[in-house]
């Protein structure tokens, strides 16, 4: 017979171990009968015992020629169980390693993808560094071309405003004069120090200087301008802010003159103030602040954008770079410029 799938393998043991209690049981029962045959009848004792003891071994024979059947048929099922696992092994390696090798192709595929890929961005970026390069050089000849015939206009012109013998209307003209050719100047640096910022060729030159000096210089070159409006110019510095830092004056000195420039620019009156204080971790803190019309806050991001002008910038004029290149230079001497409104 065929095993049930769902027999234990144990099975076997349990069943021979009832087979072999009930042979003995059958045994005893035989015996017992075998003796009341002898004592009724003694003639047939020696037969009695040899009828029970072959009862008795056929049916032993039998268990066990049926246990080994049993056995037999439960190894072969196993047997063929494992043929089958073996099988299902075998196939499912072969798709392992068809899958194994799909990948494998695809792998050197995306490989040889991301190489071209690689080869194209960095050509592209050669070509964009070269035409940068391009456009730094040719901004920074035709800076220097205009520059200087303009710093020619600009010293003629102040020259012939010390000029006695001109009337009121000749100096309106002289001044309408140098007011434009000072705005072109200044427009021609703004645009010389983007190319410089945009081609990685802001160099920054730290070294020791003087606060109080560089502030006082900066306090001369606004306070003109902030007179000439009707404002209120102030400089507070704290106290335990040290005389002597180490930065790049020159380029400390540009972003004060960019950031009160702007404040005086869109301020009709009132006051603008520069105020100085020292940070717990020892850097120094400039602080800008203005009565002027003030910043939409959902345009507080876009003045720092190049060429982006608010609507008051609009009207104010100007090319929209100052706080841009002021933003950069505050980076590279690694610091932050945070704006309030």
């Amino acid at each position: 017979f065929e095993p049930e799938s769902w027999l234990p393998r144990w099975l076997p043991i349990p069943i021979a171990v009832a087979v072999i209690t009930a042979t003995v049981c059958l045994w005893q029962a035989l015996s017992a009968a075998a003796l009341r045959i002898e004592s009724h009848y003694p003639e047939l004792a020696s037969i009695s015992r040899i009828a029970t003891l072959m009862l008795v071994l056929g049916l032993m024979l039998a268990v066990a020629m049926a246990t080994v059947a049993y056995l037999a048929q439960y190894s072969a099922r196993r047997a063929r169980e494992v043929v089958r696992t073996n099988q299902a092994l075998q196939e499912e390696i072969k798709v392992r390693t068809a899958t194994e090798i799909a990948l494998e192709a695809h792998r050197d595929n995306l490989e040889l993808l991301v190489a071209a890929r690689t080869r194209e961005v960095e050509q592209a970026r050669e070509e964009a560094e070269a035409a940068n390069l391009a456009k730094s050089e040719f901004l920074s000849h035709m800076s220097h071309e205009l520059r200087t015939p303009l710093n020619g206009i600009l010293g003629y012109t102040q020259i012939l405003q010390r000029d006695q013998r001109l009337d009121a209307g000749q100096h309106d003209s002289l001044n309408a004069i140098f007011n434009c050719g000072d705005h072109l100047l200044s427009l021609i640096n703004d645009v010389l120090d983007l190319a410089k910022i945009e081609a990685g060729r802001l160099e920054v030159d730290e070294a020791p200087l003087d606060l109080a000096e560089l502030l006082q210089g900066v306090r001369d070159m606004v306070r003109a301008r902030a007179e000439a409006k009707g404002l209120e110019f102030r400089v507070q510095v704290h106290p335990g802010v040290p005389r002597r830092i180490i930065s790049d004056a020159a380029k400390v000195r540009q972003i004060l003159v960019n950031l009160l420039g702007n404040a005086i620019k869109f301020t009709t009156s009132g006051s603008v103030q520069l105020g100085v204080d020292e940070e717990p971790r020892g850097s120094l803190r400039f602080q800008v602040a203005d009565t002027g019309i003030g910043i939409a806050s959902d345009e507080l991001e876009a003045i720092f954008d190049p060429f982006k002008q608010v609507e008051a910038g609009k009207a104010a004029g100007g090319t929209g770079l100052g706080l841009a290149i002021t933003r950069s230079l505050v980076d590279a001497l690694q610091g932050t410029l945070h704006v309030r409104s």
